[in-house]
């Protein structure tokens, strides 16, 4: 571990502490920070005083491009490949199966691991964000859109093949508008939240 130890520390010190940018990660820019001293007391002896100095940064974000590029296209185009996904007909073509399973559980870990990244250029907050709030709905969808597909097959197979293609049918109409609606009211329900937090 020493070898990358010694990466780590020269990466470090080759940064300058008078540029802070160098030291923030993502779509983020640096405008301002102040510092504060305040009193506070011993957790283990609260008759001994100490002073605490806290620090606030404030960040600049890049909106668009953090936002639209990073987290929105990425989860749009991953709801059109799911949607796509359920045309994919199983019991026209029965090979059709394995790519239709198969695609959507890639899809779902395609967003974990998005997550995962953008974990890395978000900071870490203790209350739900709209990324948070959009990678669980996607998540949730991708979920729905596997079982869905898994209730057509057997279906199919295994009982009524009118009352499967029906189901199909239905699910292709109601899987997209079903989204878009679950987005749209955790969206609104979000914002009137943050509104009355303010």
């Amino acid at each position: 571990h020493y070898p990358l130890r010694r990466q780590r520390q020269m990466c470090i010190r080759d940064r300058d502490p008078a540029k802070p940018n160098d030291f923030i990660h993502g779509h983020w820019t640096f405008v301002d920070m102040n510092a504060e001293e305040k009193p506070a007391k011993r957790s283990d002896d609260r008759s001994v005083d100490y002073s605490q100095i806290h620090f606030k940064i404030r960040l600049a974000h890049e909106a668009f491009q953090s936002g639209a590029m990073t987290i929105f296209v990425p989860l749009f185009v991953i709801c059109l490949a799911s949607c796509a996904l359920l045309f994919l007909d199983p019991g026209k073509v029965a090979s059709y199966s394995s790519p239709r399973l198969g695609g959507t559980l890639t899809l779902i870990l395609t967003t974990i691991a998005l997550k995962f990244s953008l974990s890395k250029q978000i900071p870490t907050l203790h209350y739900m964000t709209l990324t948070d709030l959009l990678m669980i709905i996607t998540i949730s969808m991708l979920v729905l859109s596997l079982i869905s597909s898994s209730i057509y097959i057997w279906l199919y197979t295994e009982k009524s093949q009118p009352v499967a293609i029906k189901f199909n049918q239905t699910v292709r109409l109601l899987y997209p508008v079903l989204f878009a609606s679950v987005v749209a009211v955790s969206y609104t329900h979000l914002r009137a939240h943050e509104t009355e937090a303010d």
